[in-house]
């Protein structure tokens, strides 16, 4: 009799707890914004991520209300020092709908015990495109003919003679990786903390500066860390064709610009597409000297339906947190969508 009153009184304090978990709402701030989020976005964010049941979005710092738990929205402009200890004490979650992750630091994670959840799914394909895009516009530009050509003849080089070297195994990589692989003479691909997938990778620290002799593309497609830094310099220019195409879309402090300067001064015929840069943004007429380089405003995650894909991504995270967060098992989210957590990313004890 006594084992069945204790039954009754453990069954009522779980529905008293799930009720409890029920009613609280989670809180969701957005610590910072980027330049192509305007007003119509945070009223779409706002009324999407409402939608869920149990969230409630704060638009300022004294709207969050300290018994509650709290999910936070950051970008690449968030400094995690900065972030008010006050509000960690209740967060949740971090949601980072960026795959840039500079601003982080391994030490921070260590003083926290919640996930951040990294944005690379939304930028994978518009990245991976921008390089096809560059590699096709360098290869096979359409001319655009007013009169009919007696001799039909066009001048150019296939992709089906080229060799590429590509940096980086990440998602961007793979993409180019599967794609390119149908198109191209040869793949290789350097990466320092993958072995062998879809081609055979070297690791970076065992990179023999040769490989690049012959190679007719070279794209950087990784991140940037301590260990990488500049890491492309003279030395690895010297062994570039004369004729080399260079695509960066990852960060710009993987090359030195400077000799990336001096290399496409003495071969105008290699040509450069570099969208990230070591000073961003950079300053007026920078490298506008040259004629071999095309420059662009770190635009290859762009598109015309980003912000889109980026309220769409933090809804399908924080609904699927939620889910876990009610049944308290957070640790099980975690291990879920671990390949796109920050903590995924420290290898020996550094971000890659």
């Amino acid at each position: 009799m006594a084992a069945y009153y204790i039954e009754i009184a453990l069954f009522a304090s779980l529905q008293v707890y799930f009720l409890l978990k029920l009613s609280m709402s989670i809180q969701i701030y957005r610590l910072n914004a980027s330049s192509y989020q305007d007003a119509a976005f945070f009223t779409k964010e706002k009324s999407k991520l409402e939608s869920i049941e149990g969230v409630k979005y704060v638009s300022s710092i004294a709207e969050i209300q300290k018994d509650e738990p709290l999910i936070l929205i950051t970008n690449t402009h968030t400094k995690p020092t900065d972030i008010p200890p006050t509000l960690l004490e209740n967060t949740v979650l971090i949601v980072h709908p960026n795959s840039g992750y500079e601003n982080f630091e391994v030490d921070f994670l260590e003083t926290i015990d919640f996930p951040i959840v990294l944005g690379n799914p939304i930028r994978s394909h518009p990245v991976a495109e921008y390089i096809l895009g560059c590699i096709f516009q360098r290869f096979v530009s359409i001319p655009s003919q007013l009169h009919w050509s007696q001799d039909r003849s066009w001048d150019r080089k296939l992709l089906r003679d080229q060799s590429i070297l590509i940096f980086g195994q990440g998602s961007v990589g793979n993409i180019l990786v599967q794609t390119l692989g149908h198109l191209c003479r040869r793949i290789q691909v350097v990466d320092p903390y993958k072995e062998e997938q879809f081609f055979k990778s070297q690791k970076l620290e065992n990179f023999e500066a040769k490989t690049l002799e012959g190679q007719n593309i070279v794209i950087f497609a990784q991140s940037l860390n301590k260990q990488n830094e500049n890491f492309f310099s003279k030395e690895l220019f010297s062994y570039l064709r004369e004729d080399v195409l260079l695509v960066n879309a990852a960060r710009g402090g993987l090359l030195d610009e400077d000799q990336l300067y001096t290399f496409l001064t003495n071969k105008p015929e290699a040509f450069a597409y570099i969208d990230t840069f070591t000073q961003e943004p950079y300053t007026p007429g920078y490298l506008s000297s040259l004629k071999n380089i095309n420059k662009t405003s770190h635009i290859a995650g762009s598109h015309s339906q980003l912000n889109r894909d980026i309220i769409n991504f933090e809804f399908h995270i924080i609904n699927e947190f939620v889910g876990y967060y009610n049944k308290n098992s957070v640790e099980d989210f975690t291990k879920d969508y671990y390949s796109i957590t920050l903590k995924s990313k420290i290898i020996e004890g550094n971000f890659i």
